[in-house]
């Protein structure tokens, strides 16, 4: 499906600018919204776009629609060029599906981020379901992910095989866990560290570090 860009020439102010967002809203899905970076987000059948790089301008990149080029005419703010763009859905890489909106989210080779950004990538690719993507920015298999490409985050390492439980600040000594099971392809912290939330740590840094328990003692 093929988008068209057009860029708003200066004399086009707020509040005309406004207006045709008002106009354009009538006719889609969803209201678009309006911010004080003059980014343009249009949802239902449009996407969100940034604001062209000339600081006299707005940028709207939206699907070829007459009514909407003639809404700009209409409301004084005549379009400087009007050009087709790129294919709005250009083919993925292997085992990458695309989505409206993706959030920096995806699983990496070994873990799985617990901290997401709010901001849309709009018409981005992302790994599927079941994969996930390694430092070669590939999408593979979670069990074909090796130490060489794995991402794990500060003081930790990638395992093959690890522990279902992880030492923590609140159970450094883990006992009820079953160690003749295992995890693949995971990040696990490295010796000396234990989890605490979403990092690992010095033990020493915990707070309140509970008493190891006798039966871990070897005589």
């Amino acid at each position: 499906m093929q988008t068209w860009s057009f860029d708003f020439q200066h004399n086009c102010r707020r509040r005309r600018l406004l207006l045709v967002l008002r106009l354009i809203r009538r006719d889609y899905l969803r209201p678009p919204k309006y911010s004080k970076k003059f980014s343009v987000h249009l949802k239902g059948n449009g996407r969100h776009y940034e604001p062209s790089q000339s600081s006299h301008h707005f940028k709207i990149i939206i699907m070829k629609t007459f009514i909407v080029l003639m809404y700009t005419l209409v409301a004084g703010c005549a379009a400087k060029w009007f050009t087709p763009g790129p294919p709005l859905f250009e083919e993925c890489s292997k085992n990458e599906e695309r989505v409206r909106c993706a959030y920096d989210c995806e699983p990496q080779c070994g873990f799985e981020p617990t901290v997401c950004s709010f901001e849309c990538k709009p018409n981005a690719c992302v790994c599927k379901t079941g994969y996930v993507r390694n430092t070669k920015n590939e999408c593979v298999h979670r069990l074909e992910c090796t130490p060489e490409t794995s991402m794990c985050p500060e003081d930790e390492e990638f395992q093959t095989c690890g522990a279902p439980c992880q030492p923590s600040c609140e159970d450094p000594y883990p006992t009820d866990c079953p160690y003749d099971q295992c995890i693949r392809s995971v990040c696990r912290c490295l010796p000396g560290f234990v989890r605490n939330g979403p990092v690992c740590t010095p033990l020493s840094d915990c707070r309140n570090i509970p008493t190891r328990p006798l039966e871990l003692f070897t005589l």
